[in-house]
């Protein structure tokens, strides 16, 4: 799975390619709600270097089948995502940090430090795979839109209790059926 870039193929200007990312996290990962439709998804990758700070821009585009989480049939969710990230040399998160100024990962969380070798892309392409799928997806997420069954009303599985009465969920409700003795039944 590994997507890795030598720094010493940057020494003559940015690095453009198309590279494939194996999908063989995807079941460990997004457990098996998820399936890949595709064993990589296509990644293309622009990596420069400006002295030892590496810049990484990658996009990511494929598609997962998975379950509706509204109506429950499989639909097809398309990812295409792009995201940025920088590598400083070993030491350089801390590098003039004092106790008044923010560190550089504080400031900007999309870096992270390389070995002065090489960087390896992968992991992130997989967290930021994984950052473009919706929370609950749905059918509407999906290119084909939503299914026959949806509506804006909410899903209900299994059996339904009766509806309640507003007054009947108050505290107070147990009240009700209760009466106090009248002034003529006190004396």
């Amino acid at each position: 799975m590994p997507l890795r870039v030598r720094l010493d193929q940057l020494t003559s200007g940015p690095l453009r390619e198309d590279r494939k990312l194996a999908m063989d996290w995807c079941g460990e990962r997004l457990g098996n709600h998820f399936q890949a439709k595709e064993s990589a998804f296509q990644v293309a990758i622009e990596v420069r270097r400006a002295a030892q700070v590496v810049e990484a821009k990658c996009h990511i585009v494929g598609a997962f089948d998975l379950g509706c989480s509204r109506c429950g049939d499989t639909v097809t969710l398309r990812v295409d995502t792009v995201f940025t990230h920088r590598f400083v040399p070993s030491g350089g998160l801390d590098a003039g940090d004092s106790d008044e100024s923010e560190s550089l990962f504080t400031a900007d969380p999309d870096v992270s430090e390389h070995d002065g070798r090489e960087v390896d892309l992968a992991p992130l392409c997989v967290e930021y795979t994984i950052l473009a799928i919706p929370y609950a997806p749905s059918c509407v997420d999906a290119p084909a839109g939503p299914c026959e069954k949806w509506s804006d009303e909410p899903a209900v599985f299994g059996d339904v209790p009766p509806e309640e009465d507003e007054e009947d969920l108050s505290p107070w409700a147990a009240l009700k059926g209760l009466k106090l003795p009248s002034k003529n039944e006190q004396s």
